[in-house]
């Protein structure tokens, strides 16, 4: 909401379903939000089934936003990939403290995918001859570097955390890995100069 340019016409943001991802994350989100109150206040099996269906579709639409020709590190399924499992990363480690280790398993995958993922699409983005799509390699395994090998020490000490039983500590770390990740996601995009590529591909 607040990061909305006008937060008090947010109530607009739902009125685009059928055209926009901005909107149907609006909603895929509060309907989350319901799903895993309703997993809280009334724990089972299938409430929250319910509600970890439901927040990866939130997620789903959420990476669906960025993946914008004129954004080529975006623009692709790893982004999906990518959003998707950092909800399990950290919805999982805090079901972890909450619920006496709970939810470690489902954690500790989710904080290797999604760092695999991001590697991934750094390997695709290697090998263009764009520079745009270069760049965002070159600036990681660069100037970003310390805060890639920041996030890929916080995902081993995450995934170990949660392997002994630290559930606390491992939190902690998750949290870092994926901060880092959300950042290094923003900061290391290089987009298409020319006004037209934000349409490119799609018209």
């Amino acid at each position: 909401l607040l990061h909305l340019g006008r937060p008090i016409m947010a109530a607009k943001a739902f009125r685009g379903w059928r055209h926009s991802w901005l909107s149907r994350e609006a909603i895929a989100f509060v309907v989350s939000a319901a799903a895993c109150g309703v997993a809280l206040a009334a724990p089972s099996t299938v409430t929250a089934a319910v509600g970890a269906a439901v927040a990866v579709v939130a997620a789903f639409a959420s990476a669906k936003l960025y993946m914008l020709p004129a954004r080529p590190s975006w623009d692709s399924a790893w982004t999906v990939v990518a959003f998707v499992a950092s909800g399990l990363a950290t919805g999982g480690a805090l079901h972890a403290v909450l619920r006496d280790g709970d939810g470690a398993l489902v954690s500790a995958i989710g904080v290797v995918v999604a760092v695999a993922a991001h590697v991934a699409n750094l390997v695709r983005l290697r090998s263009s001859s764009e520079l745009e799509r270069r760049g965002t390699w070159t600036l990681v395994v660069g100037p970003l570097r310390p805060w890639f090998v920041l996030r890929l020490v916080s995902a081993c000490v995450a995934v170990a955390a949660l392997a002994l039983g630290a559930p606390v500590a491992a939190l902690v770390a998750v949290v870092i890995t994926e901060l880092t990740g959300r950042w290094l996601f923003y900061v290391s995009v290089v987009p298409y100069s020319i006004p037209g590529a934000f349409f490119r591909g799609r018209i």
